[in-house]
C-alpha cells in the first residue's frame, strides 16, 4: 500500500508492499476484443485466472491448474447428465399425465 507524506511530499510503500513487489512481476500485453473475449469466456468456463491462462498457453501449467480444469470438465459432465435425467423425468411425468387425461376422457 503506498502513502504518502504530506508534509515531505515523499510516497512511501509499506514493508509488506515492498516484499510483494520483490517477488512478483507484471506482464501485460494487447490484444484484440475479440482474442480478450475469447480469453473471458474461457476464464469464467474453467474458474482460472490470467496467470493459469498464460501458464497453460506457455506449457507450464503446474499440477493445481491442470485439477482446475479436470474439475470443471467434470462438473460440465455431470450437469449434462442431470439435465437429461430431469428431462427424461419431466417427459415422464408428462406421459403419465396425458395417459390419465386419455383414460378419464
Amino acid at each position: 500500500m503506498w502513502y504518502t507524506d504530506v508534509v515531505n511530499k515523499r510516497v512511501y510503500m509499506t514493508r509488506a508492499r515492498e516484499r510483494y513487489e520483490a517477488k512478483t512481476r507484471v506482464v501485460t500485453f494487447r490484444v484484440t476484443k475479440e482474442v480478450f473475449n475469447q480469453i473471458e469466456e474461457v476464464k469464467a468456463a474453467g474458474g482460472l485466472s490470467y496467470g493459469d491462462l498464460i501458464k497453460l498457453g506457455a506449457g507450464i501449467a503446474s499440477e493445481e491448474i491442470r485439477a482446475k480444469i479436470a474439475e470443471a470438465s467434470g462438473l460440465e459432465a455431470r450437469l449434462s447428465q442431470l439435465k437429461a435425467a430431469i428431462e427424461g423425468k419431466h417427459s415422464k411425468n408428462w406421459r403419465k399425465l396425458l395417459l390419465r387425461r386419455g383414460n378419464a376422457a
